[in-house]
C-alpha cells in the first residue's frame, strides 16, 4: 500500500492505494467498459457478474475511487483508492463520557 499525491481526484490530497495486479490475459476495451455493469461477466454460468461492482461500491462508501487499466496480452491493474487520514499522534486524547 501506498500513500500518494493524486491531482486528478477531487477530494483530500493524499489517498492510500491499494493496488491488485496480475498478468493475465488482460481485458479488451469493450470487455473494461463493461466491467462494473451489474451482472456482466465473462464468465458464464460460473460468473455473477457482480464482483467488480461491489468492489466499487465499497470504495465509494468511504469516498474512495477505483481505477483500472488493462491491455490485452499483458495484464490488468486494479488501483483501489482510499482518502487519507493525518492523525495526530503527538497529542494525548481525553476520553468523552
Amino acid at each position: 500500500m501506498q500513500t500518494a499525491p493524486t491531482p486528478d481526484l477531487p477530494g483530500p490530497e493524499t489517498y492510500a492505494c491499494v493496488r491488485v495486479k496480475d498478468d493475465g490475459c488482460g481485458m479488451a476495451p469493450e470487455v473494461l467498459r463493461k466491467v462494473f455493469d451489474p451482472f456482466f461477466t465473462t464468465k458464464g454460468e460460473k460468473g455473477t457478474g457482480i464482483g467488480m461492482l461491489q468492489v466499487q461500491a465499497l470504495a465509494q462508501m468511504v469516498g474512495g475511487r477505483i481505477r483500472i487499466k488493462s491491455e490485452r496480452g499483458i495484464g490488468t491493474t486494479v488501483d483501489l483508492l482510499f482518502p487519507s487520514i493525518q492523525a495526530d499522534l503527538g497529542r494525548p486524547t481525553t476520553p468523552t463520557i
